[in-house]
């Protein structure tokens, strides 16, 4: 598709005409292009390619400012519309694949070479992804656009993100292939498997918390009566052999190679064709420990403080993962089993850029790295536990003023809840700090790329 084809519709998605009128746009646009998918996936890419400091180094040179005109004019100013209406009024040649290629290769790049290629209807929808900004229209309006188009209810979309990514809902829908109920049989993967949604707080999300730690992803092992099947959470075949069993499901850990002998059982989903999946998890371990003593490893156990929970965390070893379970059936009506959360969550190296000492303490700015560019995404005051620690390393910086300590390369390990960002801004949100790490440097802080998969809502 022609990148002004999707740049076109975009404008119009963001203009003042009603939700009506948008619905029925969408339903004109995917009736007219056959490769309609190609602007959904341009439109809802979040992937941030580069930070608001991309321009600082460039925009000053093209608009003859100089970089502190430059700050304070994009200080409480939105930066896509900024850049956008540079462009002139005709459209380009290039195609979405084009407009790729030159998303995935922008720190290579200069601001004019785009901005002159562009017309502004090109240039918005190519900033705002370049930027990670908002869509042109936001999913929840998209899926009642979708449903207005297809067969399926907003409620359908709705909880069929809940399990799927949202542009294969949005495809599936329109293609009439939505998978808009659970399909839970012996001998054919699973739809959906049970979603987890990532945890990334000290504190626990139920009141009955049972915590799984899991050494490598889940797998499940189907006996159809005649066959034993290995089968991966997306479905994928990968390991086969002989059986009589009983139909059944089991959730199942194994060697990498997916040798039958080291297979163990951690939880059940089908037995002898019945559901035990909607049976408590005290229930499904207590049948697995009773029936299956030698093959089952229910690893569930209940925590009932934050402070065990607190160390599980710091026991856990980098390729280990934790899930965080209710004492409830396998998954609920939305498919959701629990909460999952990974270790690097909680420790993620920062670049302390500036540090500040006043009555109230010590308090430090932090960056992630975009490329080689620190990214401010936090400030934090200092816990009385670190201060020692943070005089030890940059005492002699610590003034009633902010002063610049990038080039001290100092890393501190921060835990990190989630992220928010507007207009190429970042912000962690409540960071809690643990250490000083000081076998790092400059180059080890965390990229902006990687703060941003760390802090997935979903997964």
């Amino acid at each position: 598709m022609e990148l002004w084809v999707a740049g076109h519709q975009a404008d119009y998605l963001r203009s003042d005409a009603s939700w009506k009128d948008k619905y029925a746009s969408i339903c004109d646009f995917i009736q007219s292009h056959d490769d309609w998918i190609e602007a959904f996936v341009l439109w809802y890419d979040d992937e941030a390619r580069i930070a608001t400091s991309w321009f600082t180094s460039r925009a000053p040179d093209y608009f003859g400012v100089h970089v502190e005109e430059w700050l304070e004019l994009t200080k409480n100013q939105p930066i896509v519309p900024l850049i956008a209406s540079e462009s002139d009024g005709i459209d380009s040649k290039w195609s979405i694949d084009d407009a790729y290629i030159v998303l995935n290769s922008l720190h290579d790049r200069e601001l004019h070479g785009i901005v002159n290629e562009l017309s502004q209807s090109e240039a918005h929808l190519f900033w705002q992804v370049a930027l990670g900004d908002s869509p042109p229209m936001s999913r929840r309006h998209a899926l009642r656009a979708i449903a207005s188009a297809t067969d399926y209810t907003t409620e359908d979309l709705k909880r069929a993100v809940a399990y799927t990514p949202f542009l294969e809902v949005v495809e599936s829908a329109v293609m009439g292939r939505l998978t808009t109920s659970a399909k839970i049989e012996a001998g054919s993967p699973m739809k959906p498997v049970a979603r987890y949604n990532t945890w990334n707080k000290i504190s626990l999300p139920y009141t009955k918390t049972i915590v799984e730690i899991l050494e490598s992803p889940r797998l499940f092992l189907h006996y159809t009566g005649t066959d034993a099947l290995v089968f991966t959470r997306s479905g994928e075949l990968v390991q086969s052999w002989d059986s009589d069993h009983v139909p059944s499901i089991f959730e199942i850990e194994c060697s990498d190679d997916y040798d039958p002998s080291t297979i163990m059982f951690t939880d059940v989903i089908l037995h002898d064709n019945e559901p035990l999946w909607k049976k408590t998890y005290s229930q499904r371990k207590s049948f697995l420990t009773s029936y299956y003593k030698y093959k089952a490893t229910p690893h569930g156990r209940e925590i009932g403080s934050v402070a065990v929970f607190r160390e599980v965390i710091g026991n856990l070893k980098p390729h280990q993962s934790v899930r965080l379970l209710d004492d409830v059936a396998y998954y609920d009506d939305d498919f959701i089993g629990g909460c999952i959360l990974h270790q690097q969550s909680f420790k993620i190296p920062l670049l302390i850029t500036h540090v500040n000492q006043d009555a109230l303490g010590i308090r430090v700015r932090l960056a992630a790295l975009d490329g080689h560019t620190p990214v401010y995404v936090g400030e934090c005051r200092i816990p009385d536990d670190m201060k020692h620690e943070i005089r030890t390393h940059l005492g002699q910086y610590l003034h009633d003023e902010w002063t610049h300590v990038d080039n001290v390369g100092c890393i501190i390990i921060v835990s990190c809840v989630s992220m928010k960002s507007h207009d190429g801004n970042y912000h962690l949100e409540n960071p809690r700090l643990f250490n000083i790490e000081s076998t790092m440097g400059f180059s080890d802080a965390i990229q902006l790329s990687d703060v941003f998969t760390l802090t997935m809502k979903e997964y």
